[in-house]
């Protein structure tokens, strides 16, 4: 598919979605109505910066490249990372990090200019085109990772909420209790398949 029909099936795919949440069809969004709710949570944010676990082929990452300063992205298959590479060849402003998230997340949060971050976590196994880590969902993991780096974080946007609980998966109860719990200072919506949480404005002015 080249780059024109791919971008026509996305805005179709985008306009299906529109209608399915007028007639309160709820299901799992098109690619392009997700890149739109995270630039939303962009400008809400105030974010600059993004920071994504699981690549997979760059689709997204492409879309936001346009609107971030600066993208760090990882994804733990090999050839995957290179496929993203070289769709993504002439963003300069995006680096791809091949490992995985248990390892690469923690040295990269330690790197002065990754901040004012909206980090999107989507690392999770999508069937046999994807790469499967130790766990099938590492969100737990991840968000105890981000949680001493809180204060270069202005929002976090996990996608693919509906899977949550099924098979190999940590409840939706399990992942909202850990956001509340360590991660007060942000406000927490669940919308369009994803959990949203947004750093509360007072606190993102103490920074």
């Amino acid at each position: 598919m080249n780059k024109q029909n791919r971008n026509e099936a996305a805005l179709l795919g985008h306009c299906v979605d529109i209608w399915d949440f007028l007639m309160f069809r709820y299901k799992n969004p098109h690619s392009w109505t997700k890149f739109r709710q995270i630039k939303a949570v962009a400008k809400l944010s105030g974010a600059t910066r993004m920071l994504e676990t699981g690549t997979y082929r760059g689709v997204t990452t492409r879309r936001c490249a346009k609107y971030f300063e600066k993208i760090w992205t990882i994804e733990l298959q090999e050839q995957l990372c290179e496929e993203a590479r070289s769709w993504l060849t002439k963003y300069s402003n995006v680096e791809i990090i091949q490992g995985d998230v248990a390892g690469v997340l923690p040295k990269l949060l330690k790197k002065y200019e990754v901040n004012n971050l909206l980090v999107y976590l989507d690392a999770h196994y999508s069937g046999e085109s994807t790469a499967i880590g130790p766990v099938e969902e590492p969100v737990l993991e991840e968000l105890m990772i981000l949680k001493p780096h809180k204060k270069q974080v202005t929002a976090i946007v996990i996608d693919d909420f509906r899977t949550f609980g099924s098979s190999g998966m940590p409840s939706k109860s399990e992942v909202l209790r850990l956001l509340e719990d360590d991660f007060s200072e942000f406000s927490l919506n669940v919308h369009l398949d994803q959990i949203i949480a947004i750093k509360k404005r007072h606190n993102r002015n103490e920074l």
